[in-house]
């Protein structure tokens, strides 16, 4: 889908332009089908782009009460932060017990539809590529960690690998 309706700068959208990707998406989401928006505008500068995808991370949500583009950026790249320092207890103490977290409460005090995409997205890429050196670099005593989740009770360390995976899959929506 070509999202069309920005200001010259990129810095807005017609908000007839988000009614109709929401319409689409829940279109495809209903039809278990990804849907791929193509940001395209007037001006062919680097700010113009740069701030139209900016604008459309914070402007196009999953549903009418759903999550922004950039607000899942951001709870992947914080939930991945959660994920490993649950793998460093695990593998440093004993079946410790693990923290739980408010998701909702995170995304509000750490503002995520005002951070940067730019920067959350680097972010995310460099936790993530940092926690598969962590699981690459295990050894056969360690996969055999666990400890104790605070919704699933024990918690290995095959399904915390489990959980990043079905985590991502959950926000791919």
């Amino acid at each position: 889908l070509d999202l069309a309706g920005f200001s010259p700068d990129g810095k807005s959208l017609d908000p007839a332009a988000v009614t109709t990707v929401a319409t689409y998406a829940e279109r495809a989401k209903d039809q278990r089908m990804v849907l791929v928006v193509r940001v395209v505008g007037e001006s062919g500068d680097a700010a113009f782009r740069q701030n139209a995808v900016e604008t459309a991370a914070r402007a196009l949500r999953d549903g009418p009460d759903g999550w922004s583009i950039l607000y899942i950026a951001c709870h992947l790249r914080d939930y991945d932060q959660i994920f490993q320092e649950r793998v460093r207890l695990m593998l440093a103490e004993a079946y410790p017990r693990l923290p739980g977290f408010d998701h909702e409460r995170m995304a509000i005090e750490r503002g995520y539809n005002k951070q940067e995409l730019r920067q959350v997205y680097a972010e995310l890429v460099a936790s993530r590529t940092a926690f598969a050196e962590q699981f690459r670099s295990m050894d056969d005593e360690q996969w055999r960690r666990t400890g104790v989740h605070p919704e699933r009770g024990r918690f290995t360390l095959y399904d915390a690998l489990f959980q990043v995976g079905m985590h991502d899959a959950l926000h791919m929506e």
